[in-house]
């Protein structure tokens, strides 16, 4: 009988031979490198964390000019109602009204008023006396004259009041 012998290694499927496999030695890596290498590694994070808390300071400052864009927005509106309530306040219509309802002033009829008139202010030498002109009082004090300047205020307001609705 006939023995076949056994044949080791590789089964002739393939004619090249086996080469082990090359194992890399790792290099020695020292304390400095590796000192080097994690400063990196705490450079590149700390960037990270600046980064990241520098944007988050951009979206609260967003926030927050959105926040006094709409606040000024609203104040803005306030702000044109009460400009229009003060002129309806001050139309010459609604002091008209206040005066004869709320404080029971009269209005004063056509023929019914006095014009006062007011002496010069210029100042006058105490060596030369004074003319007294016909119309005007001869003594006139500080306070009257103040007095006289409201009524012919008052006086010169209500006839273009007159003049105006007339």
């Amino acid at each position: 009988m006939i023995v076949a012998q056994e044949k080791k290694g590789n089964c002739g499927f393939f004619d090249e031979t086996f080469q082990p496999r090359k194992t890399r030695r790792r290099k020695a890596v020292f304390k400095s490198e590796k000192l080097v290498l994690t400063g990196f590694v705490m450079a590149i994070f700390l960037v990270g964390v600046f980064i990241t808390y520098y944007c988050s300071q951009l979206f609260t400052l967003g926030y927050q000019i959105n926040r006094l864009n709409k606040e000024l927005s609203v104040l803005r509106v306030e702000n044109h109602g009460l400009e229009k309530d003060i002129q309806q306040l001050v139309s010459i219509d609604n002091i008209e009204y206040l005066a004869i309802h709320k404080l029971n002033m009269v209005k004063p009829d056509a023929d019914n008023f006095m014009v006062i008139t007011v002496a010069d202010t210029a100042p006058q030498e105490s060596t030369t006396q004074s003319k007294v002109q016909p119309d005007q009082p001869a003594a006139v004090s500080r306070g009257e004259k103040e007095k006289s300047r409201l009524i012919e205020t008052f006086a010169e307001l209500v006839n273009r009041f007159d003049n105006k609705s007339g």
